[in-house]
Order: structure tokens, then sequence, then C-alpha cells
């Protein structure tokens, strides 16, 4: 019996006591990856081409390379998560050129940051056929298409946004100008008709003035005119 696989047959229905995740470009949450088992693997791989379908993000830390493989020399390393029952913790992994999207795990104990127990270490998941590959790459690829028609929406939509803004500031601007320059027009048509309406009161006054010493004038002639008279009127009567 095979030691990795306890029952060998019914091992693909079987609920995997052992997953590997990772976590995608901009996405906070792990996804699992298919997963195969090789007896004869050196150490832990994963192919590139699912590390460049899934977008897969490098992790943040170190991961733990507590084990030497001929694979360290010329490939990238990248820190997976291998989850077993409720413990989840990060496991090194070698990715090396590949056209099947699977990683490859290895029953060898000294690959793991921490040790495995058990008689099972790796579930076995379903490879996709090439039709479903194919499909998976048009639904991307027409995601893709949608994600960007989305953002250029999203982009003309801030774009046409903005100008409104502009728009709205412009004419908040010219009105407030043009209100400003009625007021100053109004207060300057104010003064001058204040102005006016000062000077034809010192005209009114000036002219009343003038009257008033005139009369006085012609009171004072015929007052004298009179003295005169009545002066001569008794001359004559001596």
């Amino acid at each position: 019996m095979n030691p990795f696989f306890p029952n060998d047959v019914g091992s693909l229905q079987d609920e995997p006591i052992l997953e590997v995740y990772a976590r995608p470009q901009g996405n906070r949450g792990l996804r699992p990856l298919p997963v195969v088992h090789d007896e004869n693997a050196s150490c832990c791989t994963i192919t590139s081409a699912l590390y460049n379908t899934y977008r897969l993000d490098l992790t943040s830390y170190p991961p733990e390379d507590d084990y030497s493989c001929h694979h360290a020399s010329h490939s990238a390393r990248v820190g997976l998560y291998l989850n077993r029952g409720m413990i989840t913790y990060p496991v090194t992994f070698c990715v090396l050129e590949g056209s099947e999207m699977v990683a490859v795990m290895t029953g060898k104990e000294s690959c793991w940051s921490k040790q495995v127990t058990g008689n099972r270490i790796a579930a076995i998941v379903s490879l996709r056929s090439k039709e479903e590959l194919e499909e998976l790459e048009r639904k991307q690829a027409a995601d893709f298409e949608i994600m960007l028609r989305e953002c250029e929406e999203e982009s003309q939509r801030y774009a046409a946004e903005f100008r409104a803004m502009d728009e709205r500031d412009a004419t908040f601007q010219r009105q407030r100008q043009q209100a400003q320059q009625a007021q100053a027009q109004q207060a300057q048509q104010a003064q001058a008709q204040q102005a006016q309406a000062q000077q034809a009161q010192a005209q009114q006054a000036q002219a009343q003035q003038a009257q008033a010493q005139q009369a006085q004038a012609q009171q004072a002639q015929a007052h004298q005119r009179a003295q005169q008279t009545a002066h001569r009127d008794g001359g004559d009567n001596c």
C-alpha cells in the first residue's frame, strides 16, 4: 500500500487532509491550487504556468529554507501556504518552467517548515483538460476586457464630473464677478446722484441767499428814498 495514499482508488473522493493555497495579486484571500504528489521529487515545486495563470503574489516574508535542492541556483522561490486541519503555515516552493498548471508535493519531511505526521500528506486534485484551460483563458481574457472597459467608462465618468465641476466653478466665478461689478456700478451711481443732489442743494441755498440779500438791499433803498422824500417835504413847508 502506498504510504501517501492509503486508499489508492478512492483517494480522489476523499476529503483532502493537506492543501496548498496561494494569494493572487491584489487579493487578500487565499486560493487553493491543483496539487499532485511525486515521490521522486527532490523538493516542492510549482510550475511557471500555474504561477503566471493564477498571478500569484510573492510573499512578503522570507520563506523558510531549511533544505537544499538542485533547483535553488536557477529558479525563483515563492512561499505558499500549507493547510493541514486547523493549522496554516508558509512553505517554500521552487518555481520551475512548465506548461502544466500544477504544484508538486514531495513526501520528504525535510521539504516542510514543520514536520507533517500521518500517512497521507498530499491531496490529488484532477487537472483541467485542454478544453477547460482554453475556456478559462477565454473567460479571463473576456473578464480582462470587461475590466478595461469598466475602467475606461469610470475614467470618462470621472473626467465628465471634473469638467462639470470646472464649468460650475467658472460660472460661479463669472456670476460673482458680475455681481461685484454691478454692486460697484450701483455704488458709483449712488455717489454721483448724492453729489448732484448736494450740489443742487448748495446752488439753491446760494440762490435763496442772493435773493434775500437783493430783497434786503431793495428794502434799504426804498427806506432811504422815503427818508429823503420826507426830509425834502419838511423843508418846503418851512
